[in-house]
């Protein structure tokens, strides 16, 4: 048993160097899924990583961040009309039909990383940021969610998922350039209201890779627009016409949704400030101890049977 606790803990962070970075194997990824994604009509401007089926139709990867492994697939792929621009990376079988590899672009076969290994990290890292303490405030401002923070560098929030029902947009105000992490209590199902988002009064695209939406208890998730990074590692995705302005992390992905390359920001902020990114060494030591701690209690265990018999 502790061995097996010891190889899991070792094998999430093999997988990383010693500076790791925020979302770790998904952090130069646009969007990545662990189990299937289905898209149509539509785009993700940067790189695409899915651990089950990838499912396409009139679609285009990697505009803005091509070349290298644009896609990458663990199980099949189904291609019909678009553009990959960068390598396109599968385990499982391939159906492209009209589809152009640009950028140098090829098929290759197998995974530049582990799925389950960067499944097992990015829980570890959810599981630290749902217990960070709030630093900024958030309240209802004439039926709209407003956010409150005066930290030069990150400022975290923490809401409820029933504090965006119903309102007409949400405002950030919050040092210019300073990052913003929003930690979403709840579980079940989130209905994100079809609104604006602003940073400091602006709705620009390039405002937004300041902004992070961390979700870890949510199971599914219905948008058509977010503005910032989506970060729900348990939540199956349904999307509608519309746009995300960052990054998105969950369990699957099903629709049109427009999906914008703004790289969130807060990485050396939340690491540096909140040790909230699981270093390779923390996590070995973490299992190290843990492993310990298992061989005592089982050693305690035999010797209170030998006692008794």
């Amino acid at each position: 048993m502790a061995k097996k606790f010891l190889a899991a803990m070792a094998a999430a962070s093999a997988a990383l160097p010693a500076s790791a970075q925020l979302f770790g194997a998904a952090d130069n990824y646009n969007t990545f899924v662990f189990k299937d994604f289905k898209g149509y009509s539509s785009d993700v401007e940067g790189k695409l990583a899915v651990g089950g089926n990838l499912t396409l139709e009139n679609y285009d990867l990697g505009l803005l961040n091509p070349g290298g492994a644009t896609t990458v697939v663990g199980g099949n792929v189904t291609w019909k009309n678009g553009t990959n621009r960068g390598d396109l990376y599968r385990n499982g079988s391939t159906s492209l039909t009209n589809v152009a590899m640009a950028n140098g672009g090829a098929l290759k076969t197998g995974s530049p990383f582990s799925f389950g290994d960067a499944k097992t990290y990015l829980m570890d890292v959810s599981s630290m940021w749902k217990s960070l303490q709030a630093t900024g405030q958030s309240y209802n401002r004439y039926g709209g969610l407003r956010l409150e923070g005066s930290n030069s560098n990150l400022n975290i929030f923490k809401i409820n998922k029933a504090d965006l029902r119903g309102i007409w947009g949400v405002e950030i105000q919050v040092p210019e350039g300073a990052s913003v992490l929003i930690n979403v209590e709840g579980e079940g199902i989130l209905d994100l209201p079809n609104v604006g988002y602003s940073y400091n009064g602006s709705q620009d695209k390039g405002k937004m890779v300041n902004v992070a939406w961390h979700m870890p208890d949510i199971s599914n998730i219905n948008m058509s627009y977010l503005g910032g990074t989506m970060f729900a590692p348990r939540a199956d995705v349904k999307g509608t016409w519309g746009v995300i302005n960052g990054q998105l992390i969950a369990n699957s992905w099903d629709g049109p949704t427009q999906q914008n390359w703004a790289r969130y920001k807060g990485a050396d902020q939340l690491r540096l400030e909140t040790g909230a990114v699981p270093e390779p060494g923390t996590m070995i030591a973490a299992a190290i101890g843990g492993a310990a701690l298992l061989r005592r209690r089982q050693q305690k265990a035999k010797a209170k049977a030998r006692a008794e018999a």
